[in-house]
């Protein structure tokens, strides 16, 4: 099904290579960042919960933190953990 979508949508899908996490390091970073901070602290009651807690952690992240990038500061682009928008 993912193949056919992103032949129909014109996408070249690249994949990490198996055990080569540091093909993209920025978001082995994001994941570990994500684990340790929200996933590893909070029990999720629900589906409903588990996003809330989630996504003020995107905003806590986003928005509270300071980031040394300006680039990513000025495009919006902060932190590797950008809620429900991150397909935008």
């Amino acid at each position: 099904m993912l193949d056919r979508w992103a032949y129909e949508n014109g996408i070249t899908l690249d994949f990490s290579r198996p055990g080569k996490p540091t093909d993209n390091a920025f978001v082995e970073s994001s994941n570990g960042r994500l684990r340790d901070e929200c996933l590893n602290m909070h029990w999720f009651l629900s589906l409903k919960d588990a996003r809330a807690k989630i996504e003020a952690w995107h905003r806590d992240c986003n928005e509270s933190r300071p980031h040394t990038d300006a680039w990513l500061a000025d495009t919006g682009q902060i932190c590797c953990c950008r809620g429900q928008d991150a397909a935008a």
